[in-house]
């Protein structure tokens, strides 16, 4: 079932996580996962994304996002969150740069998706990734997505954290949020990819991925910094609004590069 405000999920986790201080310390232990036998903070990504040291590493794979525009008035919010992660947290936190600033529609072919069968069918599981690559962009050419444009999201200021360090939306109206899980439902029909949360999962925009945990301190101040920080992006940009998807390939989490635009029921033009 799509999720929007008032799921009751939605309002539990607002519940939950009310509270200042304890908040932050709460998510960081209890949104994040992380272990009560560790030091709090954002589970430290062993993806293989980013080496401990904050590097970014070669991780390859394809995505279906829509870019944040330099012209929308939520980027300079985004800059702003971009050099206070850096200042304050960079000894925990790996800053992605501006511009790979994205809002993910549908995970593809990647390494986690390997790890967990979620493939391709008809490409073998060991296959090179530019071959689960191409067979997912064949499939993506030959049909057309029910999508609104833009793509209207609003800052979803609810706390917690999705996957990575980022700034949790959700759609503008139900109604469009009912198109939005309907894209990835028809997505993971046409490239055959079954992700878990394919009626769940929380659009957000990633600013960072953890590469060392937290002290109880640092924790408590990130969780208050990440609600101020959301409130940033929701005071500048009440309404964001987002291009039509694309499909990307990339070599690592600093940059992603298009391939096509999803092709849209109703129009002629097929081009991105």
């Amino acid at each position: 079932m799509t999720r929007h405000t008032s799921h009751p999920s939605s309002l539990r986790r607002r519940a939950l996580f009310a509270g200042g201080a304890l908040a932050g310390l709460a998510y960081a232990r209890s949104a994040l996962g992380a272990s009560a036998n560790t030091a709090a903070g954002p589970n430290v990504d062993h993806s293989g994304k980013f080496g401990p040291d904050g590097n970014v590493r070669t991780w390859r794979g394809d995505t279906i996002i829509t870019p944040l525009p330099v012209s929308s008035p939520a980027f300079e919010p985004m800059l702003r969150i971009n050099a206070d992660v850096t200042r304050r947290f960079r000894d925990t936190i790996a800053a992605t740069p501006p511009s790979s600033y994205h809002m993910t529609i549908f995970g593809g072919a990647d390494p986690n998706q390997r790890a967990h069968r979620r493939w391709p069918p008809g490409v073998a599981l060991d296959a090179p990734i530019e071959v689960a690559d191409a067979a997912i962009r064949r499939r993506v050419e030959q049909t057309r997505f029910d999508y609104p444009v833009p793509i209207r999201m609003v800052v979803d200021l609810a706390d917690g954290l999705p996957e990575t360090p980022g700034v949790f939306l959700q759609p503008e109206t139900p109604a469009e949020g009912e198109v939005l899980y309907r894209l990835r439902r028809t997505l993971s029909d046409v490239t055959g990819i079954r992700p878990p949360d394919i009626d769940s999962f929380r659009f957000h925009m990633t600013f960072g991925y953890a590469v060392r945990p937290m002290s109880d301190t640092v924790a408590i101040q990130f969780g208050r910094s990440l609600a101020l920080w959301r409130r940033w992006v929701a005071d500048a940009a009440p309404v964001i609004a987002f291009p039509p998807p694309t499909l990307c390939v990339f070599d690592d989490m600093f940059a992603f590069r298009p391939l096509l635009t999803l092709k849209r029921a109703g129009t002629e033009d097929d081009r991105p």
